[in-house]
């Protein structure tokens, strides 16, 4: 199933634009393999995340907010894992700029996410009531979190994006040859892609930004944010910076 879309939704689209649209996209894919499903819904989330550089920064990447619907890794940046922000939405029905469609959309929404969060809707409800009053505190809960997860930066600095693609590839020629879950592997050069889109993307912004007279921001500073995006899509990164 393909799962490489164009890039949605410009941060100027309606309210809510992008929680509807990450969960259009999140149904169509309910039924695929769990890595496709996800890939699929952070090709929605990303670049859409990340805003324009402010001036004083030194590298791209701001994210400003996260959406009120959307996949995290804590509580902090909505999630865990696929979640719906109940409170947000609700109060996003408020918004007067919404149409009447666009409101009937939104609860849709909610009442979609309600069910399907991964943690609000599916784990929560399959436990016992007294599991859930018992594990209630910040010590022994079951919210569940994926922050903890110890990343190898070590090989993330050494061979890069095109390192880790090889490396994949690698594993998937062996897993599709011993009859494992193709899929999965899949889902890895789909994210590797992604990343690489996304720099290439934050780089491009970059360079318009530095082009625009009178928005604050330093053009140099910009054409370095740039060049360093560009080279961290094709190289292992070289120096601090990148």
């Amino acid at each position: 199933m393909a799962v490489h879309a164009p890039y949605p939704l410009p941060a100027s689209e309606a309210p809510f634009a992008l929680e509807r649209r990450f969960t259009e996209v999140y149904r169509h894919h309910r039924d695929s393999p769990a890595a496709l499903r996800e890939l699929a819904c952070l090709r929605v989330l990303f670049p859409a995340l990340l805003a324009d550089p402010l001036p004083g920064d030194l590298f791209a990447g701001r994210i400003p907010h996260y959406p009120a619907v959307g996949f995290g890794l804590e509580d902090a940046s909505g999630g865990p894992v696929f979640y719906g922000n109940p409170t947000a939405l609700q109060a996003g029905l408020e918004d007067p700029r919404l149409t009447a469609v666009e409101r009937a959309e939104l609860v849709d929404v909610i009442r979609f996410w309600d069910g399907e969060a991964t943690i609000r809707g599916r784990l929560l409800r399959r436990l016992p009531s007294d599991v859930r009053d018992a594990t209630t505190n910040r010590i022994a809960e079951m919210g569940g979190r994926l922050a903890g997860v110890t990343l190898d930066f070590d090989k993330l600095v050494r061979l890069g994006l095109p390192g880790l693609r090889e490396e994949t590839l690698r594993h998937a020629s062996r897993t599709e040859r011993d009859g494992g879950d193709a899929a999965f592997y899949q889902g890895l050069l789909g994210a590797l892609d992604l990343m690489v889109d996304v720099c290439r993307d934050t780089a491009a912004r970059c360079e318009r930004l530095a082009l625009a007279p009178g928005n604050g921001l330093d053009a140099a500073v910009l054409r370095d944010m740039a060049r360093t995006c560009e080279r961290v899509a094709t190289h292992a990164p070289a120096t601090l910076r990148e």
